[in-house]
């Protein structure tokens, strides 16, 4: 028996179920293709020209909390620290609010173990600056202009 008013949700139920078994089938049969995402190639590249000009990287997460823009921070910061760990490039980090400053620094910590060089991890490569906007950037604008790097990485 269906509960007056229960029929369109019914409908939707059985549809998802429907797509979600037919997605995993195919899934099964065939691993589907990824493109590489080309701002990944580049950062390697830069990472790359910085290694062999001798300079720093400079990457920031942001100055927010745990949002998803800084999320795909951190995660760009992940794929970058192994980088800068992989050719023994020195790594700065800036970063803006103290929950996302504790993640950075354990992301750090973990790209260096990953790579094989822990010992290579020094707790300043994460600098926390400020949570106020324009003390961030400031901050920021200051280590640039004093540290000089190659290559700056923030993701929009």
């Amino acid at each position: 028996m269906i509960i007056e008013g229960r029929l369109i949700s019914l409908i939707v139920l059985i549809l998802s179920t429907v797509a979600l078994y037919v997605g995993i089938s195919k899934a099964r049969r065939k691993m589907p293709t990824l493109r590489p995402i080309e701002a990944f190639d580049a950062i390697g590249e830069a990472v790359g020209r910085a290694t062999e000009m001798g300079t720093a990287v400079f990457d920031t997460a942001g100055f927010e909390t745990t949002t998803g823009d800084t999320m795909a921070g951190l995660d760009v910061l992940s794929f970058t620290a192994r980088l800068c760990a992989k050719y023994d490039t020195p790594l700065i980090a800036a970063i803006g609010h103290p929950n996302t400053y504790s993640l950075a620094q354990d992301i750090v910590r973990a790209s260096y173990l990953a790579e094989g060089k822990p010992e290579a991890y020094r707790a300043d490569m994460v600098q926390f600056t400020s949570e106020i906007q324009f003390a961030f950037t400031a901050s920021c604008i200051g280590t640039i202009q004093r540290e000089k790097p190659l290559h700056f990485c923030r993701v929009f």
